[in-house]
């Protein structure tokens, strides 16, 4: 037995001695950890019927996101079928959502609105509404009134209830006050992404539902939305039937819209704003939507918008706003929309778009 084990770890030692594990001179480490980029990266499939998660809604969707997030970022792949979204689903870090082309599609649930019951202050992480049904723990929820509209718009999930009022995971943006005609509403972006980089969606579709959903504005809500996330992909997707934007990404610089369409939705149909830098939005079509088809929005500088088409707008085909700047418009199809197919606002405080190039558009 003994002559065996020598022999067994003589020959093991020897291939140990002919193979080279050392890291090849090109080998680095990922810039923000402290190892190299590996072949195979954590994944996960959610289906309606088979998968590693099975479910039809956000609860299995966000729980795969959020176990490939735990892991460092990797993969999330969701079958064929229709999943009925009653909150976002929250991106993450460096996770990457796959579905199949037309076949994955995010149904956002019908939507309820109602008045505030008392007034919401700011600061304030809990909304008393006039009538309690259809608000439901871990479902999305919107609250603004006549003064907090755009930005001041409150966003968040229900994490808790007693009686008539519902506790929200973020603080209110603004003062939401009665005598405002204050309201509280199940809306909310269909996919969203707060604070993170290096997201990807790939080959969804996100269907509105916009005939049973109250309006979200598109500085805090669209059928996809972005707030502050860095390095965000969308390719090949197609958001269609929302109660506002299809795409808004806000604050978020080096997105990418590649290959996508956003059609029917009742206002803006992709609209980069509030200081995004380096977008590039590529052949992608946005068509019928209630507003512009694209709409840059407040110091959207040095982006890039080529091969896109805006078809059939109910205002402009593209429109360009304050301080946009030093943007490259080219090669775009603009065409029978309501209004003439561009626009920039003209007094000097609304638009100093200098350096914007329109070539061939």
């Amino acid at each position: 037995m003994k002559p065996f084990l020598y022999s067994f770890l003589f020959a093991a030692s020897a291939l140990a001695e002919s193979v080279d594990f050392s890291p090849p001179k090109t080998e680095q480490q990922l810039p923000t950890k402290m190892h190299s980029a590996m072949a195979e990266r954590p994944s996960i499939e959610v289906g309606i019927r088979s998968g590693t998660l099975v479910g039809r809604d956000q609860w299995a969707l966000q729980a795969a996101v959020d176990y490939i997030a735990a892991l460092g970022g990797g993969t999330v792949r969701i079958g064929p079928g229709v999943y009925e979204m009653r909150d976002s689903l929250h991106l993450r870090p460096h996770v990457t959502l796959t579905g199949v082309p037309g076949e994955t599609i995010l149904r956002k649930a019908p939507g309820v609105e109602v008045a505030l019951a008392l007034d919401g202050d700011f600061g304030e992480e809990q909304v008393t509404l006039s009538e309690i049904e259809g608000f439901k723990v871990g479902d999305g929820i919107a609250v603004w009134d006549d003064r907090a509209g755009g930005f001041h718009t409150t966003v968040g999930r229900i994490t808790g209830k007693r009686g008539n009022t519902v506790s929200i995971s973020r603080p209110l943006n603004a003062d939401c006050m009665v005598h405002r005609q204050a309201v509280a509403a199940t809306v909310f972006p269909v996919i969203s992404g707060y604070h993170l980089e290096g997201a990807r969606i790939e080959g969804i579709t996100i269907d509105g539902n916009r005939s049973q959903n109250p309006y979200l504005n598109g500085c805090r809500g669209a059928g996809i939305f972005l707030y502050r996330g860095f390095g965000t992909v969308i390719e090949n997707c197609v958001i269609e039937n929302y109660h506002g934007d299809g795409i808004s990404f806000q604050q978020s610089n080096d997105v990418t819209v590649r290959n996508c369409t956003s059609v029917g939705n009742s206002h803006l149909g992709i609209h980069p704003g509030s200081g995004s830098q380096r977008p590039q939005v590529l052949g992608s079509t946005a068509r019928g939507n209630g507003e512009d088809g694209l709409f840059l929005c407040w110091r959207v500088r040095h982006g890039l918008f080529e091969g896109n088409r805006l078809e059939g707008n109910g205002r402009f085909g593209i429109s360009i706003g304050h301080n946009d700047s030093d943007n490259l418009i080219q090669k775009n199809h603009v065409l029978n929309n309501a209004k003439s197919g561009g626009s920039s606002a003209t007094k000097p405080w609304e638009w100093r778009g200098t350096g914007t190039a329109w070539l061939k558009t």
